[in-house]
């Protein structure tokens, strides 16, 4: 089963007169019980699609959808709920509460 279906994802900002493309036309499948890494350099949009995939940002254009939901028929309050009760963040260190343990970061 499709977890996640990402399909022609594309994400552009608008620095003043400059445009940076931060995603372009991005399309990948992540299966249940798959195991996914993302790597490359910095700047390369992993952090980027990681949001979009994470209902925090909305994309230029394309579309995702988690379970067979579409990201974009989704209400704020809904969207808000799927990040609640279905898709689950790690953070980096600097996001870390160090009096908590691993567990209750989590």
């Amino acid at each position: 089963m499709t977890i996640v279906e990402i399909n022609k994802l594309t994400k552009t900002y608008q620095q003043n007169s400059i445009k940076v493309h931060a995603l372009s036309d991005v399309s990948v499948n992540i299966e249940e019980a798959e195991f996914t890494v993302m790597v490359g350099p910095s700047g390369s949009g992993k952090t980027t699609l990681l949001n979009h995939i994470g209902a925090l940002d909305t994309p230029t254009s394309g579309e995702i959808s988690i379970r067979g939901q579409s990201l974009s028929q989704l209400s704020r309050s809904q969207l808000t709920a799927l990040r609640l009760w279905k898709i689950g963040f790690i953070f980096q260190e600097y996001n870390l509460i160090s009096v908590l343990t691993a567990k209750e970061n989590i």
